[in-house]
């Protein structure tokens, strides 16, 4: 950035130096210099507004990474364009989740997931705890971004069955397709079923 702004200073400089025979020319080139400096300040100061807002989002997210190294994944990121799965651990036992499906619903979006119950546990009921926002940019405030995130907590009937897919429809109200930018999801069971041993 010096280096542009010293150019810049350079190249006003030689023009005003070409008119200095005419009457007035040296003050109008003071000034046409001194307009010239305030923009480059002003240009300056915001690249390092952009470059410190930068730096705190990659703090922000090592921050994040650090914090959940070698631990289970009791909280997955989703990716609504993508349809790959991602594993999701709870006190009782891990799960696969995948979205199938996102439409709009009244004035908030449904999420038709698919959920994988990789034991030979059968659980009956179980919540959601979803949070969502819109995708964290790099010309957004952090913490702007952190208080704009909406939280719900959805409790469910269905039963989970074992070794396969479950469907569960996850419904996020209010909320726009933008605002599913980062989302969220965790999950606690509820009843835990198993076979009882044969006599």
């Amino acid at each position: 950035m010096k280096s542009i702004l010293l150019a810049a200073l350079l190249a006003v400089v030689s023009a005003s130096a070409a008119d200095t025979q005419k009457p007035g020319a040296p003050q109008d080139a003071v000034s046409r210099l001194q307009q010239l400096v305030t923009k480059l300040q002003r240009d300056v100061a915001s690249l390092q507004a952009d470059f410190k807002q930068l730096d705190e989002w990659v703090r922000s997210v090592q921050t994040e990474l650090w914090s959940h190294e070698g631990e289970k994944r009791d909280t997955v990121n989703l990716d609504v364009s993508s349809r790959g799965y991602q594993r999701l651990d709870t006190e009782s036992g891990s799960f696969l989740v995948v979205i199938q499906d996102v439409s709009p619903y009244l004035n908030g979006q449904r999420l038709k997931l698919n959920v994988g119950n990789l034991s030979y546990i059968t659980y009956r009921g179980f919540t959601i705890r979803a949070t969502w926002a819109k995708k964290l940019t790099t010309g957004m405030k952090i913490a702007d971004w952190r208080t704009s995130r909406q939280e719900k907590e959805i409790t469910f009937t269905d039963t989970l069955l074992p070794g396969r897919w479950n469907s569960v429809d996850l419904l996020l109200v209010p909320a726009t397709a933008e605002q599913l930018g980062y989302l969220t999801i965790a999950m606690n069971t509820s009843e835990v079923y198993l076979v009882p041993p044969a006599p």
